[in-house]
This record gives C-alpha cells, sequence and structure tokens, in this order.
C-alpha cells in the first residue's frame, strides 16, 4: 500500500501522535478492542515496510493468543522466559517469501506487539528518512 493511501485509512481509525526518523510513524487507534497503537513505517519508494500493532495490557478488551496468529508448529520460536516470540515468513504465490509476521508476548499465551513486514527483496527497501 502507498503512503498517501495509509494515510487516508489511517485517518479514519487513529490519531497521529509521532514520527521518528528510523521508527516511523505512531498512530493511537481511535476504537479497537484489541491494540492501542500502531507503528508504521515506509520504504524509499513510499510503499509500508512494517505495520506494527501495539497491545495496551491495561486498557485492551479483547487479548489475542498466540495460537490464533498462526500454527506455532510452523513458527520460528524464539522463547527466553519471560519473553516469547513467533516469526512466520509468508510466501507469494511463486514460493519467495512475502511478508514476515512476527508476535512477541511477556505472557506464553497473549501477544503484545503484532509485526507485520515486508520481506526484505534489495538495499532499496531501507526506511524512509
Amino acid at each position: 500500500m502507498s503512503k498517501a493511501d495509509a494515510q487516508r485509512r489511517l485517518e479514519e481509525i487513529a490519531t497521529f501522535e509521532s514520527e521518528g526518523r528510523k521508527v516511523g510513524q505512531l498512530w493511537r487507534l481511535k476504537d479497537d478492542p484489541r491494540f492501542s497503537n500502531i507503528a508504521v513505517a515506509y520504504d524509499a519508494n513510499n510503499q509500508i515496510r512494517f505495520v506494527t500493532a501495539l497491545v495496551e495490557k491495561t486498557t485492551a478488551k479483547q487479548r489475542i493468543k498466540f495460537t490464533e496468529v498462526g500454527d506455532l508448529t510452523k513458527a520460528k520460536a524464539e522463547i527466553v522466559e519471560p519473553h516469547y516470540r513467533y516469526i512466520w515468513e509468508v510466501p507469494a504465490e511463486g514460493g519467495e517469501v512475502a511478508y514476515i509476521v512476527n508476535v512477541y508476548g511477556a505472557n506464553p499465551e497473549f501477544v503484545d506487539i503484532y509485526a507485520l513486514s515486508a520481506a526484505k527483496k534489495n538495499q532499496s527497501d531501507k526506511v524512509e528518512e
């Protein structure tokens, strides 16, 4: 998705909070029962490079279980208690990795951070500065 299209959609569902050179933009969601904020970064071609949804545990009305995201047996697991991370590489039709799903939590059951990023193809995928 282009930056312009993403900005239009984000303005419908969130309020802009801040922008960092390397982190991208931070938006506060208006009314989502699962996530409180979204961080979005763009590549040099003004296409979304990654989207990260953040959970504010004290205000979340619904929690997402790791098992709801995907099959944990098919994920790369990085577990160093109390930190739990599962990573899935999702292929495109041709079999190459199209994007990466990366979820993290400080609880063995629930997601705190849910990130979706484009698979790195070349050097032009650098974060917009």
